[in-house]
């Protein structure tokens, strides 16, 4: 009963409130920063159920509070979707400095944003993501907030940093966020070993080559 006057008389609310419950973020950063549309679509992903983002779209059009109530229902059902790991555990730093920017990239940015979107949407849910959803169903200021909170990154006013933080240096943090995003699917991808010691990302050494006798 809850669910249902939470997606029928607060919508944003009830959307903000499923996607917590998914993924552990702070309510307010995503009453903030993420549409209903755009929080159903990451509810699914985190709890990979099956569908497309042409579906997530329709429902929005057609149904937006049935949409909603159904993500309330299964966040409220499952609970969170990662237990174990760095996930939402304030312990790593960033691997790179908020004006760590190029000319190159900060021109990228500029100019294209939703494809730095789209990268970062990919990266964390390391599947296939139409570039088209992304481009209209999220707000590219959420982002920052979602990489810092799905890799742990430390904070000492997680809504303030997530929220403010890409509204004042809103490049800057974007690109932030894509580096990060991208350095942590290198580690996953590509771990090799030198000297004791674990490197991540770059492409795999081949095998030494034994001389024919």
């Amino acid at each position: 009963m809850d669910d249902c006057m939470l997606a029928w008389f607060c919508l944003p609310c009830g959307s903000a409130i499923s996607k917590s419950r998914a993924d552990r973020t702070n309510c307010c950063y995503n009453l903030l920063c993420w549409s209903p549309c755009g929080s159903y679509n990451y509810v699914r992903n985190e709890y990979n159920i099956a569908g497309v983002c042409g579906d997530d779209m329709c429902y929005t059009t057609l149904c937006t509070p049935c949409m909603v109530k159904q993500a309330l229902t299964e966040s409220r059902l499952r609970g969170a979707a990662r237990n174990t790991g760095s996930y939402d555990a304030n312990v790593n730093d960033w691997d790179f400095s908020l004006f760590d920017c190029s000319c190159c990239e900060l021109c990228h940015l500029c100019f294209c944003t939703p494809c730095a979107a789209h990268t970062i949407h990919q990266n964390l849910h390391e599947k296939q993501i139409s570039c088209c959803f992304t481009f209209l169903c999220t707000n590219p200021l959420g982002w920052y907030g979602q990489v810092r909170n799905n890799y742990g990154i430390i904070t000492d006013f997680p809504v303030c940093e997530d929220v403010c933080l890409p509204m004042v240096c809103f490049l800057c943090a974007m690109n932030r966020a894509k580096k990060q995003s991208e350095k942590k699917i290198n580690r996953v991808a590509n771990p090799e070993s030198n000297n004791g010691e674990i490197v991540w990302g770059g492409a795999p050494k081949a095998p030494p080559r034994i001389p024919q006798m």
